[in-house]
């Protein structure tokens, strides 16, 4: 797990690209956990009824969790905008032990994401506005229960734009895993 302090209460903005290679391991827990976030991840324990409350505050976060079959992971991402916040549980499903190229463009009204250069999920309905700014560090490979993130992620790339397709096809093609 990284932490990025220099980007601890950046101005995201109206528009935003994340590029990053990654590849998973055995899975272990329920939720594997955020593969890069601006999230903060708070987990508490309830003196009632003995119950454990994990609650997350932050702009954005692109987590993978557990799919039917033992093997098969299952990305996620969360969006908080000035005018609305939206999660989708179930951009796409992968594999363990396969590297894959994921990218995530948001241009102030539609946010985009890619797997291996396709197109996997497009909403145009879920936000406009600006990306909320916290007071949190970005972090890479974070498991939301037990500390690391169980796999390898390579050529993690922030931009302050939305990426063209064009591009996302570029940065595919590099391939440098």
């Amino acid at each position: 797990m990284r932490s990025i302090p220099s980007l601890n209460s950046y101005e995201w903005g109206s528009t935003f690209s994340i590029s990053l290679w990654f590849q998973t391991g055995q899975y272990v827990t329920r939720q594997q956990g955020g593969l890069i976030n601006n999230f903060n991840v708070t987990t508490t324990n309830a003196s009632i009824a003995n119950e454990t409350h994990t609650v997350t505050t932050g702009s954005w976060d692109i987590f993978l969790k557990k799919g039917e079959i033992e093997e098969q992971r299952i990305i996620g991402a969360t969006i908080v905008t000035s005018h609305a916040n939206k999660t989708w549980d179930d951009i796409a499903v992968i594999r363990a032990h396969h590297w894959y190229h994921l990218a995530m463009t948001y241009d102030g009204e539609t946010i985009n994401f890619y797997l291996n250069n396709h197109l996997v999920l497009s909403d145009s309905q879920c936000c406009h506005g600006d990306i909320v700014s916290t007071h949190t560090d970005v972090v890479i490979g974070r498991n939301y229960n037990e500390g690391s993130f169980n796999g390898y992620i390579d050529e993690l790339k922030l931009f302050k734009k939305a990426l063209t397709s064009q591009e996302i096809t570029k940065l595919y093609q590099l391939k440098v895993v």
